[in-house]
């Protein structure tokens, strides 16, 4: 936490007067509730400074502040997710003008003593992240995480596949399920929310907890991990925690949607027509 807001002081000492007011909000500014999202930066307007209009000390001073904040599996995922989009709008045909754009802003001042927010996005990517210095908490909430394509070649010839982590840990869950388990699992109603939305979430159908073997628990929290996960270790492994100690359901009609008090994760899959599993998703 100390290193994170080390970096976004480093960062914003890069900035222009005009620049720091762009990107630097009240800790308790309700826009924050609204400006993220999982569309196009064209459908819904962000907050804060666009990387693509930074110089490169700026941006390179931006995402050591992401680098600081996310472990390294995380930051890989990260960094899979913007070089997907960086791979659509250079090789495909679409003309969404926002593949690539990502935008930076800060809620509070940077410290790690008292609480303040980081939130970065773009098209795929939507991350809120909430530092409390006093209570010593990271908190990814809401955190979206997307990826087209699920698979592409970077610029160096290497194969990129972002969500091999989180993929591998869906599958391991599913797969440790029974036939019963499964179709139950298949069964619940998902509630869809729109950022900035007031949303209820019911508790819905599907396995609770108390359907679960101890691995098989073991194995959902491995997934949920990807996203409750992605700062340091003992903030992940005091999340873990915090999610095990609760009543929980997951529920998939259409996606995984795992739930409890204090966590809601949706997995969606997108898959070409007569494709299965993870080399065929398109969209997720």
């Amino acid at each position: 936490m100390t290193d994170t807001a080390a970096a976004a002081e480093a960062f914003l000492a890069t900035l222009s007067d005009e620049e720091r007011d762009a990107v630097l909000y009240d800790y308790d500014d309700q826009t924050k509730t609204t400006s993220w999202s999982n569309f196009p930066v064209t459908f819904v307007e962000r907050v804060g400074l666009n990387l693509s209009d930074l110089d490169e000390e700026q941006k390179a001073a931006a995402l050591e502040v992401l680098k600081t904040l996310l472990n390294d599996e995380a930051y890989e995922t990260v960094s899979g997710i913007m070089g997907g989009d960086e791979y659509l709008h250079e090789n495909s045909s679409s003309t969404e003008s926002s593949l690539g754009q990502y935008y930076i802003a800060l809620f509070g001042d940077p410290s790690d003593t008292t609480a303040w927010e980081l939130q970065f996005g773009g098209h795929h990517l939507g991350i809120n992240a909430s530092l409390d210095g006093t209570a010593g908490t990271i908190t990814f909430a809401p955190t979206h995480l997307g990826v087209q394509p699920a698979v592409y070649t970077d610029a160096s010839g290497e194969e990129v596949q972002p969500f091999d982590a989180i993929y591998t840990d869906a599958f391991a869950f599913f797969d440790s399920l029974t036939e019963d388990q499964q179709a139950t699992l298949t069964s619940g109603d998902v509630t869809m929310c729109a950022p900035g939305d007031t949303c209820d979430f019911a508790a819905g159908s599907g396995l609770t907890g108390a359907d679960l073997t101890d691995e098989q628990k073991e194995l959902l929290l491995d997934l949920v991990a990807n996203w409750s996960g992605m700062a340091d270790e003992e903030t992940a492994a005091a999340a873990r925690a915090e999610i095990s100690s609760c009543p929980w359901s997951i529920c998939s009609p259409a996606m995984t949607r795992s739930r409890s008090p204090s966590c809601l994760a949706y997995l969606s899959v997108r898959f070409r027509t007569g494709a299965t599993r993870a080399g065929a998703v398109r969209h997720m």
